[in-house]
């Protein structure tokens, strides 16, 4: 396990293929955990993880001369898979879901391990005519997919989280998913995929 700070309350933690292995928790499982969803993990495993890894931090003096108090009770989680199958995780005291009016993220980042939920992200995205600014990355094992959402809560944001764990695009997600996944389609990303799979 890798950890760095990478501004005043965040933290980088680089898990590799085979430590996720030996904790018994899969790639898919742990990219779906999320602190604004703790339901989606069945038994708790990745809870227990995180909340490892959170304690062992604090253990190994992570934070240097900052206060972990500045992260807050319970900080977010962002997980991005890593591509020898472990994962980057993204610990930060700020919520970037909700934030205050003005400061929501203007994108977002979607992993898909299977096209059907693609599909579905993708049909959804195009009805809504938000798909023009969507762009489509993959590895060998999982596709990424970022786009927009409105500012304001809205049904669409609600049901594209029904479909799949969606990650506020802040300023360390895009270094992430540059070192993990290869760019496919850059432009209107939904749009395209659903041509080439007959959907449209």
């Amino acid at each position: 396990m890798r950890s760095e700070r990478i501004g005043k309350n965040a933290l980088k933690i680089t898990l590799s293929g085979s430590e996720l292995k030996n904790s018994g928790i899969s790639q898919k499982e742990i990219f779906d955990y999320s602190s604004q969803s703790l339901s989606r993990s069945r038994d708790g495993k990745t809870e227990e993880l995180v909340k490892a890894l959170w304690q062992r931090l604090l253990r190994e003096n992570a934070f240097d001369d900052v206060c972990p108090q500045s992260f807050g009770e319970r900080p977010t989680i962002e997980i991005i898979p890593a591509k020898d199958k472990g994962c980057v995780i993204y610990i930060t005291g700020e919520n970037p879901y909700y934030p205050s009016a003005g400061l929501t993220p203007p994108k977002y980042a979607a992993v898909f391990f299977s096209p059907k939920p693609l599909i579905k992200v993708c049909t959804l995205l195009c009805r809504s005519s938000l798909s023009k600014d969507s762009a489509l990355w993959a590895n060998r094992r999982s596709a990424l997919l970022t786009f927009r959402l409105p500012q304001k809560k809205c049904d669409l944001a609600d049901d594209i989280r029904e479909l799949v764990s969606v990650t506020a695009i802040n300023e360390h997600i895009p270094e992430a998913i540059a070192e993990h996944f290869s760019p496919i389609i850059e432009k209107n990303a939904p749009e395209i995929l659903l041509k080439a799979f007959g959907e449209r």
